[in-house]
């Protein structure tokens, strides 16, 4: 299919998804959270990304600090408070339903682009 659930390796990459899924997410306002897997898989010692297998490396302030789920195994979803108004990290058991995010592998020509296209607007 060419595609797998999306890996956010750098601070730009969190903040280029969550500024999409703000605005186009269709987050539901009304709710507790919304959430959405990513590909962040935690099997029992450190979060990683399932299929570059580097390590989750984003710090602390893209957690959820109200919960014990960051050191659990499973898996990382983006889950998005209400009271915040924005969405962060939080590990959860990776039998949950949950909307997703993917991204298009095309070996990466989207991240080169991005890189690009951030160096003509700033």
């Amino acid at each position: 299919m060419g595609a797998r659930l999306v890996e956010m390796i750098s601070f730009e990459d969190f903040h280029r998804i969550t500024r999409f899924l703000m605005k186009y997410g269709s987050l539901n306002r009304n709710a507790a959270t919304t959430d959405f897997w990513t590909g962040g898989l935690n099997p029992g010692l450190i979060w990683i990304w399932s299929e570059s297998g580097q390590q989750v490396d984003l710090d602390r302030r893209f957690w959820n600090d109200n919960d014990n789920s960051s050191n659990a195994p499973g898996c990382l979803k983006l889950s998005f408070s209400v009271r915040l108004n924005t969405l962060f990290f939080k590990g959860a058991p990776c039998s949950q339903p949950q909307n997703f995010v993917c991204e298009i592998l095309n070996n990466g020509v989207a991240r080169a682009l991005a890189s690009f296209e951030k160096e003509l607007t700033d």
